[in-house]
This record gives structure tokens, C-alpha cells and sequence, in this order.
């Protein structure tokens, strides 16, 4: 047996001799390649270095480094971008490769993941429909776009109300943003409200109770309203308490459904 071993080993030695110079270098060239979208994350913090690459791409690559899920309709037409970002959060993040496009944020605490810096799960809907066109996307992604401080009640365009929501939240004011945000929540397209409810997801217990509850009781999407019970109950809960007891009373099952289990829940705290 050791000498099939010994006369098979010389036989391997000898063929490898007999290939052409270089060989081995080629084949580990072709092996090892290179992500063109550089992520590192520390503590949650995220820097991002892309050079022309596809925006499509570069979220898939951001996405699954940094615990995100995008959900992109099939229809999105996407630029090559490039970025160079810093000490981003995740929602931060998000906000710079998105300017110029409509989406709305959600969080899913159910996962159970090791690095608990990039928990919970962030779901992006990016929805149809450009606010900007791309040499406009472009330009976003390298200068910070001036907008005027002042509501989105100013044009008959839903797509740029949205877009007007988000910038004034991006320049970091929080009155003007609220006080576009009560104009918001009345709004008549639905993406005006589900953007306005994204941002005071991103306020947290900044954001005024009154609107999460006008969303939660009068929003005529029963998505939406369930969402806002959601997000009432994870930061207000006095006020939670009585607008869930009276979102027993929604007309949509799931709605009555979920107003049940988080009265439930808070009752048990």
C-alpha cells in the first residue's frame, strides 16, 4: 500500500512539474476576486466606497452586508452611481442612496441575528416611480440638494410632496418637518402618507402622538392604519392604550386583530 502511495505522489509531483510557468498565479488570479462595492460596517456604522456601478447593484451589495432588505419594482430604471460615505447608519445610509426615489422604510424585530448592531431587519420598498431623473440622481449622490424650507402642500405632484418630506427631514429641522408632517398625514395619495409615516418612525418618540393616531384611526388604507398601531404602541403608550381600544372597532379584521394582540402586549408590561 505505501508503495501505490509513493509511486502515485511521484506521478502528481511530475505532472504538476511538466505544466506551463505560471499556471498556479493564473489560477489564483481568476479565484480571487474583488467586490467592486466596498462595505465595512463597526458597531453598526457603515462606510461606503463605489465607483461607477449600477445603483441596482450597489443596493444588493449594501443590502446583504448591512441586514436590508430592497425590494425594487421591475419597472426602476437604474443610473451608475458613485458614493463614498462614512460612519452612516443604516437609516442614514438608506437616505443617501435613495435620494431622488420614493420608498418607505419598515423593521422586522422578529429575526434573531448574531451582530445585534445590525438589528432589527430594515425592509426598503422602493416604490414606482422616480422623483428625479438621472442626471438629477447623479448629481444627489455626489452634492447635497438645496430645498426650500417649507411644507409639501405647494404642488399638485405626489411624487414631489413626498420627495419635499424627505429633504426637509434630511436637513435635520425638525419643526419645519413636523409641521409639514401634519399636512402630510391628510394628504390624498397614499405615498404621501406612508412616506410621512416612515419619518416618524425615524423621530420615534419625537413624533407627535396626534399624528400616528390620525393615521391609525382615519387612514382610509387598512395597511397603513395598522402600521401607525404599531408604531404608536412602540413609543407612545399611554396614548397607544386608548387608540387601540378604539381600533377594536376598525372595520377591517386584521386591523381588529392586531389592535388585540398589542393591547395584549402592552398590558403584560
Amino acid at each position: 500500500m505505501s508503495m501505490i502511495k509513493t509511486i502515485i505522489f511521484a506521478i502528481l509531483i511530475g505532472y504538476m512539474l511538466g505544466l506551463p510557468a505560471g499556471w498556479t498565479s493564473e489560477l489564483e488570479s481568476e479565484t480571487v476576486m474583488e467586490s467592486p462595492v466596498k462595505v465595512s460596517i463597526k458597531n453598526g456604522a457603515l462606510n461606503i466606497d463605489v465607483n461607477e456601478m449600477p445603483l441596482n447593484t450597489v443596493l444588493e451589495d449594501v443590502g446583504r452586508q448591512a441586514n436590508i432588505i430592497f425590494v425594487i419594482p421591475d419597472v426602476t430604471d437604474f443610473p451608475t452611481v458613485s458614493y463614498q460615505f462614512q460612519n452612516l447608519s443604516r437609516e442614514d445610509a438608506i437616505r443617501q442612496l435613495l435620494k431622488g426615489y420614493n420608498y418607505v422604510m419598515e423593521y422586522d424585530r422578529s429575526a434573531r441575528l448574531k451582530d445585534q448592531a445590525l438589528a432589527p431587519t430594515i425592509k426598503v420598498r422602493i416604490l414606482e416611480g422616480k422623483v428625479l431623473d438621472k442626471q438629477e440622481i447623479l448629481a444627489s449622490s455626489r452634492t447635497r440638494t438645496e430645498v426650500p424650507q417649507r411644507g409639501t402642500s405647494g404642488t399638485n405632484d405626489p411624487a414631489a410632496r413626498a420627495k419635499a418630506l424627505r429633504d426637509l427631514a434630511d436637513q435635520g429641522d425638525q419643526q419645519q418637518l413636523i409641521k409639514a408632517l401634519n399636512d402630510a398625514v391628510h394628504d390624498q395619495n397614499q405615498t404621501v402618507r406612508e412616506v410621512a409615516l416612515d419619518l416618524m418612525q425615524n423621530l420615534g418618540q419625537k413624533a407627535p402622538a396626534n399624528l400616528m393616531t390620525e393615521l391609525a384611526l382615519k387612514d382610509p388604507n387598512p395597511g397603513l392604519r395598522g402600521k401607525a398601531l404599531q408604531l404608536l404602541a412602540n413609543t407612545h403608550r399611554a396614548v397607544a392604550l386608548t387608540t387601540l381600544q378604539q381600533a377594536l372597532q376598525d372595520e377591517n379584521t386584521e386591523v381588529r386583530e392586531l389592535a388585540s394582540g398589542l393591547l395584549e402586549n402592552l398590558n403584560q408590561e
